[in-house]
């Protein structure tokens, strides 16, 4: 069929319905003037509507063109907000008919001998490095970190724990810095100095580095100072806008990969970002002579003080490899999902969509039992 206005059949959209916000779906062909008179009479067709079929349920609609936004990763992002099954549903059918995902993610046992295939080739290869401490069932039932925990106060302690059933990490000699100490970036840093890493802290407010810096962190005043004195350095600041501002404004870091030994500096961003920026931060680390990993969290702060945090990475799988035994300490499941950025991103996003519905559920589930006064027999 011809392309009627800015779109075809075949786009990936976002329509909005009369009173309901933005859904994805997907143009498609109009029904034929037969199949409408048989449902009972053909609809007159403006000339600025497109037929669109609606992810996660089975509707189809004429929808006004300026009522349509083309498929985007900030569209995916801005319905974040969104917690229905049914919009869940939705937005996993149209990251799986975008192809934004890898196809298939396969968990492999630990690192085989065979190590010296060619690092990140050109197929999208995929591999979990498996925590020796497994996580509990209960921790997965804890809720994202886009809620507030209702379970009782994790240990936030700084002294090393003693638990004889873990294997102890092996801490790499390599140095570490860390960028962001707010309620995810606190409880990576207490089990990275629990497991003998050698840390370096930066936060915008300074005061947060003090408890750090006396449990053996060095403290530095500037992302710059940081990159300058650490090997591989990790960002964890609290949104896209502070990435941005760290690496490219005045007295960003860029310089300081540009004065060193070109891949002797490694950047890994944990901070949820869209894939435009997770690029554009990647693009230029490579340039100044850097590594990048792009490396999304899924969990709450809870997670991040217990190491049971779920991470993706995707970019460079030499420094993926390189931050093992910091994934070690901080989390339960590591993927390296690609060697190209922007794919543990698109997977992040599916993953903690997945993850607020399930909890909303369990929420309402909770609520009813209370009104019913069901949960003193649950228990």
């Amino acid at each position: 069929m011809a392309t009627v206005g800015n779109f075809k059949p075949g786009d990936l959209v976002w329509a909005k319905l009369k009173k309901v916000s933005y859904w994805p779906g997907k143009i498609i062909d109009p029904p034929t003037e037969k199949e409408e008179t048989d449902k009972g009479g053909q609809k007159e067709k403006l000339s600025a509507e497109h037929y669109v079929s609606f992810f996660g349920e089975e509707g189809n609609a004429w929808i006004l063109e300026e009522n349509i936004v083309p498929h985007s990763e900030e569209m995916l992002l801005c319905g974040m907000r969104k917690k229905s099954t049914a919009f869940m549903k939705a937005v996993a059918e149209m990251i799986v008919e975008s192809g934004s995902l890898i196809p298939e993610l396969k968990p492999l046992k630990e690192k085989s001998a065979k190590s010296d295939e060619p690092s990140c080739s050109a197929a999208q290869k995929t591999e979990t490095i498996p925590k020796t401490p497994s996580v509990q069932e209960d921790e997965l039932l804890k809720k994202s970190g886009n809620h507030e925990d209702s379970s009782e106060p994790c240990e936030d302690s700084l002294v090393p724990s003693h638990d004889d059933s873990e294997d102890p990490i092996e801490p790499t000699s390599k140095k570490i810095g860390f960028m962001g100490l707010g309620a995810m970036g606190k409880g990576i840093v207490k089990n990275l100095l629990k497991t003998g890493h050698n840390v370096s802290v930066w936060n915008r407010t300074p005061d947060k580095c003090r408890r750090f810096v006396a449990a053996g962190a060095q403290q530095f005043l500037t992302p710059s100072d940081v990159i300058k004195n650490c090997d591989i350095t990790f960002c964890c600041v609290s949104g896209v806008e502070a990435v941005l501002s760290i690496v490219f404004e005045n007295g960003g870091i860029l310089k300081e990969f540009q004065n060193s030994e070109r891949g002797s500096k490694g950047f890994v961003v944990m901070t949820s970002m869209s894939v435009e920026a997770s690029e554009q931060v990647a693009e230029a680390i490579f340039y100044s002579g850097g590594r990048y990993l792009e490396a999304p969290l899924v969990g709450s702060k809870c997670h991040a003080k217990l190491g049971t945090l779920l991470v993706h990475g995707a970019g460079d799988e030499q420094l993926f490899r390189d931050c093992s035994s910091v994934f070690f300490a901080t989390s339960s499941l590591v993927f390296y999902v690609s060697c190209e950025v922007g794919v543990a991103t698109r997977m992040n996003i599916l993953f903690r969509m997945l993850w607020d519905a399930s909890y909303d559920v369990l929420a309402d589930a909770d609520t009813l039992l209370a009104r019913f006064r069901l949960l003193s027999q649950v228990n």
